[in-house]
């Protein structure tokens, strides 16, 4: 469904089921995950709002806009550091 225009030599992709079938994937593929989206906001929408409580956490406080950017750093590291862990490795064990 992410096509991304190359061609798979000795497939035969000018067809019209070809072209029929992919065309469906692509926009089954574009449009469903936006209905999904949507549902899950619509759901989202007719829940009651909890009442704030001693345990809430606004998000015009210091204190969310400090975790907040506690946790994008964390889930950047997190997918960078065993690239940046397993790279030397790899290369190590490349030279012997």
């Amino acid at each position: 469904m992410a096509g991304n225009g190359s061609e798979f030599s000795g497939l035969g992709n000018n067809t019209v089921f070809w072209n029929l079938t992919t065309s469906v994937v692509m926009l089954c593929g574009r449009f469903l995950p936006i209905v999904g989206a949507l549902a899950i906001a619509g759901s989202l929408r007719q829940k009651k709002p909890a009442p704030f409580s001693g345990g809430s956490l606004t998000v015009d406080s210091s204190t969310f806009g400090a975790f907040l950017f506690i946790l994008i750093i964390l889930l950047n590291a997190l997918s960078f550091l065993p690239a940046f862990m397993l790279g030397p490795l790899a290369e190590h064990l490349s030279l012997h």
